[in-house]
């Protein structure tokens, strides 16, 4: 199963990284946060093999999330931050999940390049994420290495 925000954008369907991804051996994928402090993964797009492993840990995030929402979804990280401390607290070593750079998957605008697979727009703004969203949608699909620089702008 994946999990993937909708502020996320599929830049290149032919490409087999999920399939890469999944002949790993463990159970759960997810790539590192940029808020290290607050939380260690981002949970806006994760990979979940069928196993009792998942389901525990799905089962558990669901309770906790209920149990201790902040009043702001975000606010210090929420169910992202209590995901990755169960996460974190049941396989410390990583045997049953694997943790990617956000290059591999999961890419965050300012850190993509011309193989990036999977554009997420976590913590953007609203205005910014539909906008942005909406020209990569439009703009990407002949996208080049040698017009990378012009095409992307820092925010």
């Amino acid at each position: 199963m994946i999990w993937m925000d909708s502020d996320t954008l599929i830049l290149r369907q032919e490409d087999k990284v999920i399939e890469q991804i999944l002949l790993n051996p463990r159970f759960l994928h997810v790539s590192r946060d940029f808020s290290r402090g607050i939380s260690a993964y981002n949970s806006g797009v994760i990979l979940f093999k069928n196993a009792a492993w998942v389901f525990d840990l799905l089962k558990d995030w669901d309770n906790s999330t209920i149990e201790n929402r902040p009043p702001n979804l975000w606010d210090h990280g929420s169910d992202q931050k209590v995901l990755c401390d169960l996460i974190l607290q049941r396989d410390p070593a990583g045997k049953f999940h694997e943790a990617y750079e956000m290059v591999v998957f999961n890419t965050d605008p300012r850190m993509m390049d011309e193989n990036t697979f999977l554009l997420h727009f976590m913590a953007y703004p609203t205005g910014y994420k539909v906008s942005w969203m909406h020209y990569w949608n439009a703009n990407n699909l002949d996208f080049q290495e040698a017009d990378f620089l012009d095409r992307i702008k820092p925010l």
